[in-house]
């Protein structure tokens, strides 16, 4: 009895040396497992690293987003109020026309040949549109699919409203240049004179007309950016006043941010 358990035991011992991994083998299986470790470690840093990147970036541009909307919702509204304050000359003398224009205040006929001859250049600085819309990691990072149509649809109102302006200035310079370069421009030696002489020109009473729309298109679209903005400012829980933190910053301007500290951020 003694030697069969003598002898089942050396055979057990000779199998398990003949299943013994080989030197070569434990150096290989050693190696190949501290390369995959290291591609696991090095990759996932990297993707980390990426990853930080991607949420630092995607602040930044939603900061400047927001920075962009405040700034283009303030000249709009600007703009708006130039018009709304021209509307008001307007309607006076649309209200004495035809019969009674030669009876229209000294100055208002001034104010009315001003609004109509000033040379205005409007500038729109589209550089955040064109880092957002270029940014997808910045989509990808943000996972906010409402967000993102949002700063899509403010920034198309936004061109809207910088293409009704342009077009404004555009139309009214060519109406004047066209009013002061006509052979009856010589028989008029007043204020008075030249308001009822633009006066009748059909052209010059739709432009009045359009800037009555204008004025209104444009206050509206300031507004809707304003409340929009509020809303998701408040959703991402980011604080107004850091947004003008770096007055030097792509889409702001020192100005800006000397108007949105006198202000408190009010628009």
């Amino acid at each position: 009895m003694i030697r069969k358990t003598a002898a089942a035991a050396r055979r057990l011992a000779e199998r398990r040396h003949r299943v013994k991994v080989s030197p070569w083998v434990k150096s290989t299986m050693s190696g190949l497992v501290g390369t995959t470790l290291g591609i696991l470690l090095t990759f996932g840093t990297d993707s980390y690293i990426d990853y930080v990147k991607k949420e630092e970036m995607a602040e930044m541009t939603t900061k400047m987003v927001f920075r962009q909307l405040h700034v283009a919702a303030n000249q709009i509204s600007a703009e708006a109020e130039k018009m709304k304050k021209a509307d008001s000359v307007y309607q006076y003398l649309d209200r004495l026309y035809p019969d009674s224009i030669a009876y229209a205040k000294p100055e208002m006929a001034e104010q009315f040949n001003k609004s109509l001859s000033e040379i205005s250049l409007y500038a729109a600085d589209n550089t955040v549109e064109r880092i957002f819309s270029s940014s997808n990691d910045t989509w990808e990072t943000l996972a906010d699919a409402d967000f993102v149509n949002f700063v899509g649809t403010a920034f198309t109102m936004i061109n809207e409203a910088n293409k009704i302006i342009s077009d404004a200035y555009e139309e009214r310079h060519l109406l004047f240049a066209n009013a002061v370069t006509a052979d009856e421009i010589y028989d008029i030696h007043s204020n008075s004179e030249f308001a009822m002489y633009l006066m009748r020109k059909h052209e010059v009473r739709d432009y009045m007309f359009r800037n009555t729309i204008n004025a209104m298109v444009l206050a509206n679209i300031a507004e809707m950016i304003r409340a929009q903005r509020a809303v998701y400012m408040q959703k991402m829980g980011l604080d107004e006043s850091d947004l003008f933190e770096h007055p030097d910053t792509v889409g702001c301007s020192t100005r800006d941010s000397a108007d949105w500290n006198a202000t408190g951020g009010r628009p």
